[in-house]
């Protein structure tokens, strides 16, 4: 998917994150039909792909940007994995 949003632009992938989980979420909150649960599922699988991978390839060309260190990318990549392992642990996923 990175190959997609190279081309279209991280930002774009992004947007298109939000409106795909968003659809997906409606669709299986409220999907009256087995279609629509079913379309909610891939949505959500889908939105899933594009969030591990743009956002972080966002974060890494927007440090280039304004020159942040590799050091100081690894702290922030530290951080997150932390803070999602916590979220993780508490939410008992």
């Amino acid at each position: 998917m990175g190959v997609i949003w190279d081309k279209c632009g991280r930002l774009c992938g992004i947007r298109v994150y939000g409106l795909m989980y968003a659809a997906s979420c409606f669709l299986t909150a409220h999907g009256s039909s087995f279609f629509s649960l079913i379309l909610g599922r891939i949505l959500g699988g889908t939105s899933t792909a594009i969030l591990f991978s743009v956002f972080e390839a966002w974060l890494v060309s927007q440090s280039d940007k304004i020159g942040l260190s590799g050091e100081t990318l690894g702290e922030i990549f530290t951080k997150q994995t932390i803070v999602n392992s916590l979220i993780a642990v508490s939410r008992r996923v």
